[in-house]
């Protein structure tokens, strides 16, 4: 088994956050060719181009962005296991929340907001299905879990859910694929190749059932637990997507993803849950203040 060199990674991840291989090489004390070899290592290893040159800076590819995105949560992560082992914080101002892929990181990032401007030590892992997840609440081991589906009646542990979004659902493509698709929607996306959640997640039976309703048939090309993933493809045109309307115009910042047409009907809903026990802690509670009437 290859493993992944974390010191390369590391580095990729300091010019990630720096835009450039200068100024990540200026705050690593090395030398930008160090830096850069480091990177045209892990590139090699992980058989991706990571970043590309722009200007006098970098720009990350869409691997690359995805890549970042793990990076950011593996060094997070390091961070909160070393400040939580050697700073003795309060208990009650640490958060260990538990989200499942399904979950766009957009929506994990404003839900954790509260939790973060009380100067909490928040601990968030963005991985792992709905169900695994609930066991990991059940046995203690986490605070919180966002999902896409409510707790039901009949989960190992008594949960409260607190819907922390809702709202109608967008069907998005890349512009050359858009093209391609035409403008007579819904009846386009039949045939078109579908990036799809993974037959396990809630909005992938809504999907199934409202382009059941209005009898098109898109071609499932992928399916996918993960929903940066699923936007990564989409960015390179491999297939359509759905997502929530509310995040199209960062998606079309972030990966120039263009509208197709509405899913009229079709909204997403996502939940933090919670156990009795998950309210002794203050950063949970501001997390699920601004929800608790929904």
């Amino acid at each position: 088994m290859q493993w992944l060199n974390y010191h390369h990674l590391y580095y990729f991840w300091q010019v990630g956050k720096a835009g450039s291989v200068q100024a990540a090489a200026r705050g690593l004390r090395l030398t930008p060719p160090t830096v850069s070899a480091q990177i045209h290592r892990l590139e090699a290893a992980l058989g991706h181009r990571l970043i590309v040159r722009r200007g006098r800076g970098v720009a990350l590819t869409a691997a690359g962005r995805l890549a970042y995105e793990h990076a950011e949560e593996i060094f997070s992560r390091g961070e909160a296991l070393r400040r939580a082992l050697g700073t003795g914080e309060a208990p009650s101002m640490r958060v260990l929340v538990g989200a499942a892929a399904v979950v766009p990181r957009p929506i994990v990032r404003q839900v954790l907001a509260p939790a973060l401007a009380l100067a909490a030590h928040v601990t968030c892992a963005v991985d792992g299905r709905p169900t695994e997840l609930l066991a990991e609440l059940a046995a203690g081991h986490l605070d919180l879990v966002l999902s896409d589906a409510p707790a039901g009646p009949f989960q190992p542990v008594v949960a409260f859910n607190h819907r922390i979004f809702s709202g109608p659902t967008v069907w998005l493509a890349s512009a050359a694929l858009r093209r391609r698709l035409g403008r007579s929607f819904p009846s386009c996306l039949n045939g078109a190749p579908l990036l799809a959640p993974t037959r396990d997640s809630m909005l992938r039976r809504s999907l199934d059932q409202w382009c059941e309703a209005r009898r098109v048939r898109p071609q499932v090309v992928a399916e996918l637990a993960d929903s940066a993933l699923i936007y990564a493809c989409a960015e390179e045109g491999l297939g359509i997507c759905a997502a929530p309307s509310a995040l199209a115009d960062e998606l079309g910042r972030r990966h120039r993803l263009q509208r197709v047409g509405q899913a009229r009907g079709l909204r997403q809903r996502f939940f933090a849950i919670t156990t009795q026990r998950s309210f002794d802690n203050a950063a949970v509670a501001a997390i699920c203040r601004p929800h608790r009437d929904h």
